[in-house]
């Protein structure tokens, strides 16, 4: 699969497609038999092996200065950390800086929150990303967002 992201100036369009790529060139006047499942509903038919990410918040931060990013994930993986010992943080920016990041039990949903304080430094695009690790072993899948100011 190729994931592909098409540049837009506005948040609105649709610009995130993907396609399939097949590992062998297909030939011409040749039959090719292929064979898919969809899945429609609120939850994955399999859960995968790590935590997903369920809701994200964004928004100004306290002050105004600094971009606000709430993430909630839940699973499996997750469930075994007590709120008292979070998992680890695997948090950073390509640019700008992470003024705060911390992590807790959001027992709403049985899961785990991380919020993240990012200072933009006027930058014009910036790309955000946070997961959960256990030593260096990934609990959740890797959220990332793409910032650029409205």
């Amino acid at each position: 699969m190729e994931l592909v992201e098409i540049p837009s100036n506005k948040e609105v369009n649709d610009n995130i497609v993907a396609f399939w790529r097949p590992r062998d060139p297909l030939k011409a006047k040749s039959e090719n038999k292929l064979a898919y499942r969809l899945f429609w509903c609120w939850a994955d038919a399999d859960p995968g092996p790590v935590a997903r990410v369920v809701q994200t918040r964004s928004g100004a931060a306290f002050g105004g200065k600094n971009r606000q990013f709430v993430i909630d994930f839940a699973g499996a993986p997750l469930d075994a950390w007590k709120a008292e010992t979070p998992p680890a943080l695997d948090v950073g920016t390509d640019k700008g800086k992470i003024v705060n990041a911390v992590a807790e039990a959001n027992p709403d949903i049985g899961g785990w929150r991380i919020s993240i304080e990012l200072d933009t430094q006027n930058q014009k695009v910036v790309e955000v990303h946070a997961r959960f690790m256990d030593d260096k072993t990934p609990l959740s899948e890797t959220w990332i967002a793409r910032w650029t100011p409205s």
